[in-house]
């Protein structure tokens, strides 16, 4: 895998160096760059860090795929786990997130129907989390979701946040595995935790 990046960048120097810099954007240099930078699914990256961090993840299969992913074009493993620990999932409802959200939350359900987690908290927030139907609007604060989880003393194996990363107070690690699935603004990138940036187009 090293001798093939290396070919690769080694490719990309010779291409630049004979086409000169104003071949930028010729087929050639984009296929150069994506095999150079790999982009791989969010729903891949998400599945797979539940997978890690919950009870019973080491007993997924490729044997059957999941059904979900195939059908959309991509390879993941199911999971025959009949207990997996609990997740706590934290959506931001403030009013610069509409649409997006919806669809990262249909696809975190299907990666649920896949991995089942025994417990599920959500927990909806802006500037404070709200334990009923999703409320938004002013400022984001994902300080409050790490907050109520000490508060309430929960104990989840994993927390999986999202938000399009407008943040003015991104709170502290609670030493719990974090994943911030980004919408929509990719210079945002958490102190902590996993950062992955969800492109819906």
């Amino acid at each position: 895998a090293r001798e093939i990046e290396q070919g690769l960048r080694q490719g990309k120097i010779a291409q630049e160096k004979y086409a000169g810099k104003s071949s930028s954007g010729n087929p050639l240099d984009r296929a150069l760059d994506e095999l150079l930078n790999p982009k791989i699914r969010w729903e891949v990256l998400m599945r797979e860090f539940l997978t890690k961090y919950v009870k019973g993840s080491d007993e997924s299969t490729w044997s059957p795929v999941s059904r979900r992913s195939l059908a959309q074009g991509y390879y993941t493993p199911s999971s025959r786990s009949t207990s997996m620990g609990r997740v706590v999932t934290a959506p931001d409802v403030s009013a610069s997130i509409g649409r997006e959200l919806t669809i990262a939350m249909s696809e975190m359900k299907a990666i649920f129907e896949d991995v089942r987690p025994d417990t599920v908290d959500m927990m909806y927030w802006d500037t404070e989390v709200t334990s009923h139907e999703p409320v938004g609007g002013g400022g984001t604060s994902s300080a409050c979701v790490f907050e109520k989880i000490k508060e309430e003393k929960i104990e989840p194996d994993c927390i999986l946040l999202f938000t399009d990363g407008y943040i003015h107070d991104w709170g502290v690690d609670i030493g719990v595995p974090t994943m911030w699935c980004v919408i929509g603004n990719k210079e945002a990138v958490a102190p902590f935790g996993k950062t992955i940036h969800m492109d819906l187009d």
